[in-house]
């Protein structure tokens, strides 16, 4: 189980440097953050705005791209969904302890939430790619930007003043925040 947790939060083998999942999807997220709100930033540019969804969309999935762009070359949706794939082997364990029974329900919720963020992003730079006009983009950029925040910082869906990791609400700062309560309270040092 423990190893499954080192995958996510500090080093795995397929990822870029051998960095864990989830600090790959952060760097990507942060990466696809900069760029909407580089395009967001630029009121008028079709060409602009373009530009930076394309890059925007090679920090979520490079695959999408042109194949060439900012970040790491491996994408958040990809290393979201790795480390989805290595919580749900944790939440498939019968044993635990009770630290980690309460984190990877909230750890799971909150890269779950980041994947439905990345989808959207996806969706809207793939928009703006292809939109026709200064009019028609302009409201597609400033959703771009909202999107990107979501995923790396999770938003107040329920409008309760707080950004939990509960579904729809959680961003990978969410899943970030519980792993460290659970690796320290385990002692886990890797």
């Amino acid at each position: 189980m423990y190893t499954h947790v080192g995958h996510v939060s500090v080093a795995f083998g397929g990822a870029p440097t051998g960095m864990g999942l989830l600090p790959a999807a952060l760097a990507e997220a942060e990466t696809a953050e900069r760029h909407a709100r580089l395009a967001a930033a630029d009121s008028v540019s079709l060409v602009v705005w373009r530009l930076h969804a394309g890059h925007v969309l090679h920090a979520l999935d490079p695959a999408l791209g042109s194949g060439a762009g900012p970040g790491l070359g491996y994408g958040v949706r990809q290393a979201t969904r790795d480390a989805v794939e290595h919580i749900e082997l944790i939440l498939a364990v019968d044993s635990v302890t009770q630290n980690v029974a309460l984190r990877i329900p909230r750890i799971h919720s909150a890269l779950r939430s980041a994947l439905q963020h990345a989808d959207r992003a996806v969706a809207l730079a793939e928009d703006i790619l292809v939109a026709p006009s200064v009019q028609a983009a302009r409201p597609l950029v400033r959703q771009l930007e909202a999107a990107c925040e979501a995923l790396l910082w999770g938003r107040d869906a329920d409008r309760d003043g707080v950004v939990s990791w509960e579904e729809g609400e959680g961003g990978l700062a969410q899943a970030e925040y519980h792993m460290n309560l659970l690796r320290r309270a385990e002692g886990l040092d890797f």
